[in-house]
This record gives C-alpha cells, structure tokens and sequence, in this order.
C-alpha cells in the first residue's frame, strides 16, 4: 500500500485559479495511472491533492511510489512525497482499510518533499532501503522505524 501525497497542495490551491487546480488534478491523475500500470500496481483512490496505490507485490508498491514522486515533481508546480507499507489491507464498501493503509497514511504524512518512508518493522526487506529513520507517525507509538528514501 502506497499514499502519495503533493505537498504544499493546500497553499497552493489557495492562490491558483480554478484552470490551475484542475491542471494539477489531471497531471496528478494521468500521472498515477502511467506509472500503476507500468509497475504493477493499482490506483484505488484519489485524494484530490493526492493518490493511493494498490500491490500485491510489496516491491511493485514501492517502485510506483518512488517513481510517481519523481514524475510529480517535473510534471506539476509541487513536489510529493509518500508512505509505503505492507501488511493486511481488507477491501470492503468501495474502500481499502487495515494496519497498511494506516500506517502508508501516516508516513506519507510525515515524509518529506521527494521523500519515500518505508514501514521496516513489518517489511524486513525494507531494512536493505535508504536511510534509516525514526518516526512518531499520528497516532501510533514514537520510534517507528522507517526507511528513507530520496527521490531524485
């Protein structure tokens, strides 16, 4: 599970036009589904200002969420950043819930512009990925342990 979230939006959308905001929409939104579909993974839902992505293979969830912070970032006025984690995901009413899509909320939430945190507690293969990092996600306990990864 991915979120990727453009920071700033708030700020911005604030300032912009109706013409900008629907422009920054719509590169976020062909943006997301290029890069899904070349790495395997699924959009399940957009935020506005931001997208979730769906794989059933953890690393395909990862790629997608480094590439489409990069691609963000050439593409739109704002840069991204995101949370990835990997764990129980229940699709139920339309909508995706579990410990996964939480924490790959709360990551994307912390994480810094061109910045990927990846959950290593419940992902071991993510202790081999970036930079290690602790984190007080919202809501959860303090020292989460976190990769991070610089999106160029």
């Amino acid at each position: 599970m991915a979120f990727v979230d453009l920071c700033g939006s708030t700020r911005f959308m604030l300032r912009c036009s109706a013409q900008e905001m629907r422009r920054l929409a719509d590169e976020l939104f062909v943006a997301a589904q290029r890069v899904a579909d070349a790495h395997g993974a699924s959009v399940v839902k957009y935020l506005g200002d931001g997208v979730v992505l769906l794989a059933s293979d953890p690393d395909a969830a990862l790629e997608a969420a480094c590439r489409l912070v990069g691609e963000l970032k050439g593409r739109t006025p704002l840069r991204a950043s995101a949370g990835v984690a990997h764990g129980r995901v229940l699709a139920h009413a339309g909508d995706f819930l579990g410990p996964a899509v939480n924490l790959a909320s709360r990551l994307a939430e912390i994480a810094q512009p061109d910045e990927v945190l990846v959950d290593a507690e419940a992902w071991p293969k993510a202790l081999a990925l970036g930079s290690p990092r602790e984190v007080s996600p919202r809501g959860l306990r303090a020292g989460w342990r976190v990769r991070a990864i610089g999106v160029q």
